[in-house]
């Protein structure tokens, strides 16, 4: 339907070309794919398609694990071959047909209750949360408006490994948190911080960083969360560049000297001149291809930096 409805933007100042011709003549292909395509299957064949529709990508295991019985490989890979319904991203994935999606979640929308459709989308976070995939598992804790549960989906992912935190994919979700709940949550905030910078929003990223320096500064914190609110400071000065280019060469030294490999709050920051690098060259995955080489980049330039 994405064709249908560029074809209305293209033709949207002529004024016989309306929203209602578009969504009469949506509706009338659904009816039409609906009988000649999706009804002549069995139920079970249609309950598993349409478990699949939220998702314009889905592989094997998410079809077996939503499926709820034993050949849902076989089924998959029988509609593969005789349909039109998706196509293979890839050994053991799928790609629904952007046209046939919109009409499986209209389908889904008619046939099944809200509640029906909350348990499927709970059952498809439990499913990705098992495979470590957070961004679907926020998607999917998202579509039944779990919030509690994207909250804390968020902060672990920020808190864990921020160097790969899918922050653009996640951007979303964190430009939807209230702002009274982000700046009670650390974690949230280095979240932040940096969905700004990747926005290019850099006054708003500064003033994240801002935020948790002054809650890093209040009273009352124990000694593990006060040294990891540091190495989340010191995290964003180098991620998102907060500081002025005349401090950054001063600031080498003192994260080197700040880093205790025997603490466990710094772990998860670790800053050395490899492919994990915090920084904008390697915030898109490498820029170059040298920047990929993370060992020889390790070896010629730790030390160096350690004693800068």
């Amino acid at each position: 339907m994405n064709e249908m409805e560029r074809t209305a933007r293209i033709k949207g100042t002529h004024p016989h070309f309306t929203q209602g011709i578009l969504e009469s003549a949506k509706l009338r292909f659904f009816v039409s794919i609906q009988g000649s395509v999706f009804a002549p299957h069995p139920a079970g064949e249609r309950t598993l398609v349409l478990s699949v529709a939220p998702f314009e990508r889905f592989d094997m295991g998410l079809a077996q694990a939503l499926a709820g019985y034993g050949n849902a490989e076989s089924v998959i890979c029988r509609l593969q071959r005789t349909t039109r319904m998706f196509s293979e991203d890839g050994i053991g994935r799928f790609r629904l047909w952007p046209i046939f999606q919109d009409f499986l979640i209209w389908k889904m929308k008619q046939e099944w209750s809200p509640e029906e459709r909350d348990a499927l989308y709970l059952k498809t976070a439990a499913y990705f949360e098992k495979q470590h995939d957070t961004v679907m598992a926020v998607r999917s804790h998202n579509l039944c408006s779990r919030h509690a549960k994207v909250i804390q989906l968020l902060e672990r992912q920020a808190h864990e490994d921020p160097r790969h935190g899918h922050f653009r994919e996640l951007q979303p979700y964190y430009l939807a948190i209230p702002e009274d709940e982000a700046t009670s949550s650390p974690d949230l905030m280095v979240g932040l911080s940096m969905v700004s910078f990747l926005r290019a929003d850099f006054d708003v990223s500064r003033s994240w960083y801002e935020r948790l320096s002054a809650y890093a500064a209040c009273p009352g914190h124990s000694l593990e969360e006060q040294k990891q609110l540091e190495a989340d400071i010191r995290y964003l000065d180098i991620a998102c560049l907060v500081r002025s280019a005349d401090s950054a060469v001063d600031l080498m030294p003192l994260i080197a000297q700040g880093m205790d490999e025997d603490e466990p709050a710094y772990r998860s920051f670790t800053f050395s001149v490899t492919s994990g690098l915090p920084s904008i060259i390697n915030g898109g995955r490498g820029s170059s291809v040298w920047t990929l080489d993370g060992a020889t980049l390790y070896r010629e330039f730790a030390k160096p930096v350690e004693r800068a």
